[in-house]
Protein backbone atom coordinates (compact mmCIF):
# COMPACT_ATOMS: atom_id res chain seq x y z
CA UNK A 1 0.00 0.00 0.00
CA UNK A 2 1.23 3.58 -0.57
CA UNK A 3 1.53 5.67 1.94
CA UNK A 4 -0.96 6.87 3.83
CA UNK A 5 -1.75 8.64 7.77
CA UNK A 6 -2.88 5.19 9.17
CA UNK A 7 -4.23 5.34 13.13
CA UNK A 8 -4.26 2.43 14.77
CA UNK A 9 -8.00 2.94 15.64
CA UNK A 10 -10.59 5.10 15.74
CA UNK A 11 -11.06 7.91 18.73
CA UNK A 12 -13.69 7.57 20.64
CA UNK A 13 -14.95 11.55 18.98
CA UNK A 14 -14.88 9.87 15.34
CA UNK A 15 -16.56 7.06 16.79
CA UNK A 16 -19.47 8.88 18.09
CA UNK A 17 -19.85 10.53 14.59
CA UNK A 18 -19.37 7.12 12.89
CA UNK A 19 -21.46 5.87 14.35
CA UNK A 20 -23.97 7.69 12.54
CA UNK A 21 -22.65 7.58 9.00
CA UNK A 22 -22.70 3.61 9.18
CA UNK A 23 -25.67 3.12 10.30
CA UNK A 24 -26.57 5.37 6.67
CA UNK A 25 -24.08 2.76 4.84
CA UNK A 26 -25.65 -0.21 2.39
CA UNK A 27 -23.42 -2.69 4.60
CA UNK A 28 -24.54 -1.64 7.66
CA UNK A 29 -28.08 -0.80 7.32
CA UNK A 30 -29.93 -2.76 10.39
CA UNK A 31 -27.13 -2.27 12.92
CA UNK A 32 -28.13 -0.71 15.87
CA UNK A 33 -25.54 2.07 17.74
CA UNK A 34 -23.51 -1.15 19.97
CA UNK A 35 -23.15 -3.06 17.03
CA UNK A 36 -22.04 -0.78 14.92
CA UNK A 37 -19.17 0.85 17.78
CA UNK A 38 -18.25 -3.49 17.34
CA UNK A 39 -17.72 -2.74 13.66
CA UNK A 40 -15.41 0.39 14.61
CA UNK A 41 -13.88 -1.49 17.02
CA UNK A 42 -11.67 -3.48 14.39
CA UNK A 43 -11.48 -0.52 11.99
CA UNK A 44 -8.60 1.67 11.33
CA UNK A 45 -9.23 4.90 10.29
CA UNK A 46 -6.78 6.05 7.14
CA UNK A 47 -5.98 9.21 5.49
CA UNK A 48 -5.04 9.68 1.73
CA UNK A 49 -4.05 12.85 0.25
CA UNK A 50 -5.28 13.79 -3.51
CA UNK A 51 -4.19 11.29 -6.75
CA UNK A 52 -2.68 8.36 -3.92
CA UNK A 53 -3.21 5.14 -4.70
CA UNK A 54 -4.70 2.77 -2.46
CA UNK A 55 -4.05 -0.08 -3.98
CA UNK A 56 -3.81 -1.82 -7.37
CA UNK A 57 -5.22 -4.36 -9.66
CA UNK A 58 -3.80 -7.71 -8.97
CA UNK A 59 -2.58 -6.96 -5.69
CA UNK A 60 -3.87 -9.56 -2.93
CA UNK A 61 -7.29 -8.96 -1.33
CA UNK A 62 -6.85 -9.04 2.55
CA UNK A 63 -8.77 -6.01 3.34
CA UNK A 64 -12.04 -3.99 2.55
CA UNK A 65 -12.62 -0.07 2.91
CA UNK A 66 -15.49 2.00 3.82
CA UNK A 67 -15.40 5.45 2.49
CA UNK A 68 -16.41 8.06 5.00
CA UNK A 69 -15.30 11.12 3.15
CA UNK A 70 -13.75 11.97 -0.37
CA UNK A 71 -14.01 10.68 -3.73
CA UNK A 72 -12.30 6.94 -4.53
CA UNK A 73 -11.98 6.38 -7.95
CA UNK A 74 -11.66 2.89 -9.19
CA UNK A 75 -9.46 2.08 -12.46
CA UNK A 76 -8.68 -1.21 -14.69
CA UNK A 77 -5.49 -1.27 -16.97
CA UNK A 78 -7.93 -1.87 -19.71
CA UNK A 79 -10.87 0.61 -19.28
CA UNK A 80 -9.28 3.42 -17.01
CA UNK A 81 -11.92 4.69 -14.65
CA UNK A 82 -14.99 2.35 -14.36
CA UNK A 83 -16.64 4.38 -11.07
CA UNK A 84 -16.08 6.92 -8.68
CA UNK A 85 -16.81 5.72 -5.07
CA UNK A 86 -18.01 8.38 -2.34
CA UNK A 87 -19.20 8.56 1.28
CA UNK A 88 -20.52 5.40 2.68
CA UNK A 89 -19.70 3.24 -0.44
CA UNK A 90 -17.58 0.10 0.03
CA UNK A 91 -14.68 -1.25 -1.80
CA UNK A 92 -12.86 -4.14 -2.03
CA UNK A 93 -15.69 -6.85 -0.21
CA UNK A 94 -15.54 -9.10 -3.21
CA UNK A 95 -12.36 -9.64 -2.88
CA UNK A 96 -12.57 -9.97 0.99
CA UNK A 97 -15.41 -12.73 0.62
CA UNK A 98 -14.28 -14.59 -2.38
CA UNK A 99 -10.61 -14.64 -1.56
CA UNK A 100 -9.67 -13.30 -4.88
CA UNK A 101 -7.15 -10.48 -5.99
CA UNK A 102 -8.11 -6.92 -6.33
CA UNK A 103 -10.28 -6.76 -9.84
CA UNK A 104 -9.46 -2.86 -10.25
CA UNK A 105 -6.76 -0.43 -8.60
CA UNK A 106 -8.61 2.27 -6.60
CA UNK A 107 -7.07 6.25 -6.33
CA UNK A 108 -7.68 8.84 -4.44
CA UNK A 109 -9.48 11.97 -5.33
CA UNK A 110 -8.72 14.55 -3.12
CA UNK A 111 -8.58 14.05 0.49
CA UNK A 112 -10.23 11.11 1.41
CA UNK A 113 -10.87 9.08 4.76
CA UNK A 114 -11.74 5.56 4.85
CA UNK A 115 -11.97 3.11 7.00
CA UNK A 116 -10.19 0.00 7.34
CA UNK A 117 -11.23 -3.72 7.99
CA UNK A 118 -9.11 -6.53 7.56
CA UNK A 119 -9.86 -10.00 5.93
CA UNK A 120 -8.80 -11.58 9.61
CA UNK A 121 -10.48 -9.33 11.86
CA UNK A 122 -13.98 -9.60 9.56
CA UNK A 123 -13.76 -12.94 9.82
CA UNK A 124 -13.06 -13.24 13.74
CA UNK A 125 -17.04 -10.95 13.77
CA UNK A 126 -18.31 -13.70 12.06
CA UNK A 127 -17.67 -15.86 14.82
CA UNK A 128 -17.92 -13.94 17.76
CA UNK A 129 -20.70 -11.96 16.65
CA UNK A 130 -22.90 -13.89 14.41
CA UNK A 131 -26.07 -11.56 14.92
CA UNK A 132 -23.61 -8.69 13.47
CA UNK A 133 -22.45 -11.30 10.66
CA UNK A 134 -26.02 -11.82 9.32
CA UNK A 135 -26.70 -8.18 9.22
CA UNK A 136 -23.90 -7.92 6.95
CA UNK A 137 -23.77 -10.96 4.91
CA UNK A 138 -27.67 -9.85 3.75
CA UNK A 139 -26.42 -6.74 2.83
CA UNK A 140 -23.38 -7.86 0.95
CA UNK A 141 -25.99 -10.59 -0.82
CA UNK A 142 -28.69 -7.80 -1.01
CA UNK A 143 -25.84 -5.43 -2.99
CA UNK A 144 -24.84 -7.92 -4.86
CA UNK A 145 -27.86 -8.64 -6.56
CA UNK A 146 -28.62 -5.50 -7.47
CA UNK A 147 -25.18 -5.10 -9.14
CA UNK A 148 -25.73 -8.09 -11.20
CA UNK A 149 -29.48 -6.34 -12.45
CA UNK A 150 -27.61 -3.39 -12.98
CA UNK A 151 -25.33 -5.37 -15.05
CA UNK A 152 -27.70 -7.56 -17.14
CA UNK A 153 -30.05 -4.42 -17.95
CA UNK A 154 -27.13 -2.71 -19.32
CA UNK A 155 -26.45 -6.17 -21.45
CA UNK A 156 -30.41 -6.23 -22.65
Amino acid sequence: MVSSNESDVPSEEFKAEAVKVLQKIYLFRGLDESECRIILDVCKLIRYRDRKLIFSEGDFCNYFLVVVSGQIDILTSKKGCISALLQGEVLGEMGVLLNHTRSASAMSMGDSVLLKIRKDDFRGLMKKEPRVMAILMHNVAHSLAERISVLNKKGD
